[in-house]
Order: C-alpha cells, then sequence, then structure tokens
C-alpha cells in the first residue's frame, strides 16, 4: 500500500484535527483490511478501482468517481475487493470539533448537529450523476492543494471547504436533518464541551474518570455525557479511549518504545487494559500493529 499524508494536528500534538491521504492499495500485494472506528469523520473520493465496505451492517459499494462518509465512531471494513485494478481514493478525516469550532453560532442552531448525529448510524454514499457531486469533488481537490501548496493561513481554508463540503451533503438530502432532541444547543454548551475536550487531549497520559471532567466542566456527570454525545456523535468514554489508543499508534509507528511502556504514556494501568482497548478499535494487539502498520488500512 502507498500512501501520501498531510496533517493539522490538534493543538497539543496528541492526534490529527485533519489528515489528508493519497492512498493506493495494490491488489496484488497483502494488505490487512481491518474493521476499525475513530473520533474523526471519514470522506472518501474513490479513482479507481471498486469493491464494498460493511458500515454498521450495511453493504456500500463503491467504484471510481463515488464518494463514501462515515460518522463518529462507525465501524466500517473493507469487505470486498475487485481484483482487476489498484484502488486509489483521496481519504480526508477530520475530529467533528472543527465545525463547532469554527462556526460556533451557525453550528448552535442549523442542521450540522442532526446530520454528524445522523452520521454515527448511517454512512452516506453520492454518486457522480447526483446534486452537488461535482462541488463536493472540486472542494476535495481544492484541500488536496491547500495541503500541497500551504500558503498562509491554508489551515483556515481547508476547514472552511470541509464546511462547504458537509453543507452541499446536507442540501442534496430530500429531508433536511433535524437536530438531535436535547439540549438545544447554544453557545455555552459548546464552550462546556470544548473546555472538556482540550482538558481531555492535554491529559491523556493521566488517570481520566467522568466524575473529574464534570467537576472540570461544573456541571453533572450525566448530563455532561449526554451534552458530550449530542454535540460528537460519540460517548465521551470511547472518545477518550479512541484519542488514547490514537496516541498508542502514534508511538508504535515512530518509535521503538516497548508496548508496555506505550500502554502507559497513554494513560492505560494495566498492559491487560490496553491491549483490550488496542484490539477493540483496530481489531489488532499493538504488537500485531506495529508488525503489520506498513500495509494496514
Amino acid at each position: 500500500m502507498v500512501t501520501e499524508s498531510f496533517h493539522i494536528r490538534n493543538k497539543y500534538n496528541t492526534s490529527d484535527l485533519i489528515r489528508f491521504s493519497s492512498v493506493t492499495i495494490q491488489v496484488k500485494e497483502k494488505v490487512w483490511l481491518t474493521e476499525h472506528h475513530h473520533t474523526e469523520l471519514e470522506l472518501g473520493l474513490y479513482l479507481s478501482g471498486s469493491g464494498s465496505y460493511m458500515a454498521s451492517g450495511r453493504e456500500l459499494s463503491f467504484g471510481p468517481g463515488d464518494i463514501l462518509l462515515f460518522g463518529s465512531n462507525q465501524e466500517h471494513i473493507i469487505n470486498q475487493i475487485n481484483l482487476d485494478e489498484d484502488i486509489r481514493l483521496l481519504n480526508l478525516h477530520f475530529d467533528p470539533r472543527i465545525l463547532w469550532g469554527s462556526a460556533l453560532q451557525s453550528f448552535s442552531h442549523g442542521s450540522l448537529p442532526g446530520f454528524i448525529s445522523d452520521l454515527a448510524q448511517n454512512a452516506w454514499h453520492m454518486s457522480p450523476e447526483e446534486t452537488h457531486y461535482e462541488a463536493v469533488r472540486s472542494l476535495l481537490r481544492d484541500i488536496e492543494t491547500e495541503f500541497r501548496q500551504q500558503q498562509p493561513e491554508f489551515e483556515l481554508a481547508i476547514e472552511g471547504r470541509i464546511l462547504d463540503i458537509l453543507i452541499r451533503l446536507i442540501r442534496s438530502q430530500a429531508q433536511q436533518p433535524q437536530a438531535p432532541s436535547g439540549h438545544g444547543i447554544n453557545y455555552e454548551h459548546l464552550a462546556c464541551v470544548e473546555k472538556v475536550t482540550d482538558y481531555i487531549l492535554n491529559n491523556l497520559s493521566e488517570p481520566l474518570t467522568l466524575d473529574g471532567l464534570a467537576r472540570q466542566a461544573n456541571t453533572s456527570r450525566s448530563y455532561l455525557c449526554s451534552l458530550f454525545k449530542e454535540i460528537n456523535g460519540i460517548s465521551m468514554w470511547e472518545y477518550i479511549t479512541i484519542k488514547r489508543i490514537d496516541l498508542a499508534i502514534r508511538y508504535l509507528r515512530e518509535t521503538q518504545e516497548p508496548v508496555t511502556r506505550i500502554g502507559e504514556l497513554c494513560g492505560f494501568n494495566t498492559s491487560a487494559n490496553f491491549n483490550r482497548a488496542f484490539r477493540k478499535i483496530t481489531h489488532q494487539s499493538p504488537s500485531e500493529f506495529r508488525k503489520n502498520c506498513g500495509n494496514y488500512y
């Protein structure tokens, strides 16, 4: 597998806020296709090759020109590949917080919360004949150009194009998504979740508890947990676990630290807990991942 990637890291440098990759899956080589999920939304434009994904029990076919979008924490895996042609795709991962971090007021009363919530259960497929397809495809290419050229304020330009993509996907729906029932998201809610998210990302290596995070937010545990999931489409504890595993993957790829030490650096109090969480997210053990990470997708 051949991958060229560009990254915008979060301010604590623990994981990617946005990641853009040009990927070639060479069908004649051994590639580890594992079921996986992550906190980011994932948008893929398939340039060549064909096959299908399984996502939340639903099969989604893809071919040249198709666009797929997976929501936060949605398990998905390529379950079938046509061996006649290599798969080439442009792949964009982005954390939901860039949506409510860069457009607080519009996020609080618009359709985006409902759209993000829907994506956690239902993957999205767009084919070339659909309305807004050419605009979405062009915006993805613009994101690639911004990453490659890295002109001043390219990060802000990329965030704007991601927001534009989601707006066009919402408009292409026959029925507009409704904001999820719950708290009636406002600026204060978003500020509360942002404060807690910052604390989590800055303390992944430390013991974290839901009660302790609620104290940081000066609110109740149950209220904070429901608010966090409503905004991000993923539970707060799942978010913590996946971000810790993201950090562990970085250590496994970039360092020679022993697996047990990596678990400690990522906030796991025992090797058993680390291995269990890692396997739940990646369907591999940390040692297996380190051995196969060059051919992992």
